[in-house]
């Protein structure tokens, strides 16, 4: 039987990120300007799940999938195909987390898009903070180098996101600290810990597995543009 983190945008956004849904049983998805995440059920007719997906998606616009995917694109260019694992976190604490971490606001949204627009362009939004907390490091100048932070939710899982670092500012143990931190604090909360990464990421895909994450399962990943009407 399939498990409901299997289509894990579903699984948030009709769970512990409904308040942030929009759209209805044929498609959901996260605000523009806090995620490009769109999810559709298996068990929804193709066409009226396209319809849904149009009718929440701008001219030109890109969205992504994570699990699940639409049976059919008809309106939407594919930009990309690829898999991803999602991981978990394998224990139940964690020995030892490291503290000191500087908590992300909307003073730090401008230093925030900044960083993830280096590593990520585009998955990072001006409210993505919304959807849970975000950490950070910062300079001696005050700019922001590394930051880890939490994103999608169920009612009893949380993904951890945002991991970045600056390049300036890799290979000193930041991002692994801050992963440690965010997980910890997920579990104090009584949830359970999930990330997703590209299996092609190798570098950190090792991180991941050397402070306690073990892959549950790869899932396809599908971004596509709507193109204009």
């Amino acid at each position: 039987m399939a498990d409901a983190l299997d289509n894990p945008v579903w699984a948030a956004l009709t769970s512990a990120h409904a308040p942030l849904a929009l759209g209805d049983v044929r498609a959901r998805r996260y605000p523009a300007d806090v995620a490009p995440f769109v999810a559709v059920t298996p068990d929804v007719d193709p066409d009226l799940s396209l319809d849904a997906i149009a009718a929440l998606t701008a001219p030109g616009e890109s969205i992504v999938f994570v699990g699940a995917m639409p049976a059919r694109t008809g309106g939407f260019e594919i930009e990309q195909r690829a898999r991803v694992l999602q991981m978990h976190y394998e224990s139940a604490t964690v020995s030892g987390a490291p503290e000191g971490f500087d908590e992300l606001g909307p003073a730090h949204a401008a230093s925030m898009l900044e960083l993830t627009g280096l590593v990520y362009p585009g998955y990072f939004r001006a409210r993505t903070p919304v959807m849970g907390r975000y950490y950070g490091v910062h300079d001696g100048g005050g700019r922001l180098i590394a930051m880890a932070g939490e994103r999608m939710r169920t009612d009893t899982d949380c993904e951890i996101s945002g991991v970045c670092t600056h390049p300036d500012f890799v290979g000193r143990g930041l991002a692994g600290r801050l992963v440690r931190h965010v997980t910890a604090g997920i579990l104090a909360r009584g949830e359970h810990v999930l990330l997703h990464v590209s299996p092609e990421n190798t570098r950190a895909v090792r991180l991941y597995e050397s402070l306690g994450f073990a892959t549950r399962v790869e899932l396809p990943l599908l971004r596509m543009r709507r193109l204009a009407a």
